[in-house]
């Protein structure tokens, strides 16, 4: 028998408690922000939603780039949203958010980033 005991939420770690909420909140935002983006356009040249879109997608689109790839953000054909590149940036923004929420609870949890020693 497989022990179940991952599964429970109250026994995990806050370490593993930071790390799913980061990446939680890191994959809803940028599917959110795209999501409202495309379907609220066209867009005033002042407007607040162009702002929002480029801070979220901004880590997604620099870290594609250190890798080498250079892929745009909005289709050529219909100007609108490319999939791969949004899907792309979902799970850049999923992996840098799960990486801070691990980092901030683990300081939270009083180690310093380090392993705790048993």
């Amino acid at each position: 028998m497989e022990d179940l005991g991952i599964l429970m939420i109250r026994v995990w770690s806050r370490v593993r408690k930071g790390a799913t909420i980061g990446a939680t909140i890191g994959a809803v935002t940028t599917i959110g922000v795209a999501l409202l983006y495309e379907h609220t356009a066209p867009h005033d040249p002042l407007s607040i939603a162009p702002l929002v879109l480029t801070l979220t997608v901004t880590p997604g689109l620099v870290t594609l780039g250190v890798f080498g790839w250079k892929t745009p953000l909005f289709s050529t054909v219909d100007d609108s949203m490319s999939v791969t590149t949004v899907s792309l940036i979902v799970l850049i923004n999923s992996l840098l958010c799960f990486l801070a929420g691990a980092l901030i609870a683990s300081f939270v949890n009083g180690n310093g980033g380090r392993s705790a020693k048993k």
